[in-house]
């Protein structure tokens, strides 16, 4: 992923965490430094003009092999009311419908 910080300040903090569990078991996303997505999340301070590339891991349940897409979830700090959130997928059926999908 790459998430920049565009605002009006130097820098600001963030919370990045995923919205994602179901009925077949509990999706976890991964930074690639190991810190888990779920659940609160991780705090990240970003600096304007500077673009941050980063890695996310998956780890699937022991049950199923089909999923419905992890949301990552990028929260400001001061105010909870601006996020943006985007599904991580990669498969896509026939009708358009998005999954994480292990052979």
């Amino acid at each position: 992923i790459q998430i920049a910080h565009v605002g009006e300040h130097v820098s600001s903090s963030y919370l990045l965490s995923q919205d994602a569990n179901n009925e077949d078991g509990y999706l976890q996303a991964v930074l690639d430094i190991g810190s888990s997505l779920g659940g609160f999340g991780i705090e990240v301070q970003l600096f304007k003009g500077k673009v941050y590339n980063r890695q996310i891991k998956i780890r699937k349940p022991k049950k199923g092999f089909n999923f419905p897409p992890v949301n990552l979830v990028l929260k400001s700090k001061c105010d909870f009311r601006k996020k943006v959130s985007v599904p991580l997928y990669n498969y896509v059926d026939s009708n358009e419908a998005q999954f994480l999908k292990w052979l």
